[in-house]
């Protein structure tokens, strides 16, 4: 199969996320530029191995992180099966050092929630803590969402990534309060003042909680706030603590159970949450 700029674009074109998007275009663009440098772009079964252990030499050269090369790689991997009639199975990828995760503790949490009168921050929060649910996520939430409550009036939640589905259990109380706060909003849990974009954007979250940060470092007379009060961190919180029977339970009598988020980007799995997890905020027994 000859490859060029035109093959590339419309396979690219088909990606609906933009990110995405344009993550895939720079990377297959710079291994057509690659393949154009070594005269071979009729890719076929029978040179496609050697065409792409080549072009991880190639990337060697040319970058320091092996995540880089990695992510490069797993795309032009992914071109050939998704695109074309030429298979690539799997790659020998480099070795990647893990990275710790950052996350606030239930006892920092608490202490930020204490010293939260913005109510949008407070809920974002918890939310955020309690759920594990991404920012972009929790702006995007409907009221008609908090209709879906368990036996023990906690609400279960679905949220849309790509062409995966997650369900997340919103404690009770959160879930209370969250109809509250949009009581008189139109659609959205969270609404802007603007008529023209009612959805709220993350970063006037992440502006107010630059301020908070600010003040809490003030009070305290540290640097640890405007260091950590992330909402991925907050997020993170969740995956270090954020579980209890009260999902447990849910999940047990829920048909789907396995896909009911328990820690960000990772499938719930019964037989290895019990360990895992301890309670944290609304969760604590």
């Amino acid at each position: 199969m000859i490859i060029n700029k035109n093959v590339i674009l419309n396979y690219v074109n088909e990606i609906k996320n933009e990110n995405t998007r344009n993550t895939y275009s720079s990377c297959l663009n710079l291994f057509l530029k690659f393949i154009k440098k070594t005269e071979n772009t009729n890719i076929t079964q029978d040179n496609i191995y050697p065409t792409i252990y080549k072009y991880k030499s190639f990337l060697l050269k040319r970058y320091i992180h092996p995540k880089t090369i990695n992510q490069q790689l797993i795309i032009v991997k992914s071109f050939f099966n998704d695109y074309t009639d030429i298979y690539v199975g799997k790659l020998k990828l480099l070795k990647t050092k893990e990275k710790p995760i950052n996350y606030l503790t239930p006892r920092e949490i608490s202490i930020i929630l204490e010293d939260t009168t913005n109510t949008l921050d407070s809920l974002i929060i918890r939310l955020l803590a309690y759920t594990g649910i991404r920012l972009t996520e929790a702006l995007q939430l409907k009221k008609r969402q908090l209709k879906y409550k368990t036996s023990e009036g906690h609400v279960i939640i679905t949220v849309r990534r790509k062409s995966k589905e997650r369900h997340m259990i919103i404690p009770s109380s959160l879930a209370q309060d969250l109809i509250k706060y949009s009581k008189y909003h139109i659609t959205y849990i969270f609404e802007s003042e603007s008529p023209v974009e009612p959805i709220l954007k993350p970063y006037h979250i992440q502006r107010n909680f630059k301020i908070l940060a600010q003040q809490l470092d003030a009070k305290y007379n540290t640097t640890f706030y405007s260091k950590n009060l992330k909402t991925r961190y907050i997020r993170n919180s969740y995956t270090m603590h954020g579980i209890d029977y009260l999902d447990l339970l849910f999940a047990e009598n829920y048909d789907d159970y396995k896909y009911i988020t328990s820690i960000p980007q990772k499938e719930l799995k019964k037989e290895d949450i019990i360990e895992k997890f301890s309670s944290i905020g609304e969760y604590a027994k």
